[in-house]
């Protein structure tokens, strides 16, 4: 009846390889794609939030850098040209500017604050926009 052909043994081997490096690219591609499905499931997904989040002011930033100083006051008033004034509880007042790190400054008015404290001065006004602050007592 049918008689099947017999092969080479070279054939043999070549269709071998040929076998194994086919399995080996099937096996690469399903890792492939296995990672490339995980890397997308686990991503989380951009959700854009329809409200608007409140926008910190120059004041509410002011006003929350000074209650974390301890540093008391009455009133903050803001200028159009960025500056911000101050009016301490002890009636002295002290001006800011909006375009410079309102914390670093600040830090600087405890500073000033707590050394005046010491010597015993009374600070009628502070402009601390400049480099180096404008006291007078």
């Amino acid at each position: 009846m049918f008689t099947r052909k017999r092969i080479p043994k070279s054939e043999r081997r070549r269709l071998r390889l040929k076998r194994l490096v086919l399995g080996i690219l099937v096996i690469l591609l399903v890792l492939l794609s296995v990672l490339v499905l995980e890397h997308l499931t686990l991503q989380k997904p951009v959700l854009v939030n329809p409200v608007v989040k409140s926008v910190l002011t120059p004041v509410d930033v002011l006003s929350k850098a000074l209650s974390a100083e301890n540093i008391g006051f009455t009133n903050i008033v803001a200028s159009p040209d960025g500056t911000l004034t101050v009016f301490l509880t002890d009636n002295g007042e002290v001006i800011l500017s909006s375009k410079q790190d309102i914390r670093q400054q600040v830090a600087s008015l405890q500073l000033i604050l707590s050394s005046l404290t010491i010597e015993g001065k009374k600070l009628k006004s502070l402009d601390l926009r400049f480099d180096r602050p404008v006291i007078s007592f």
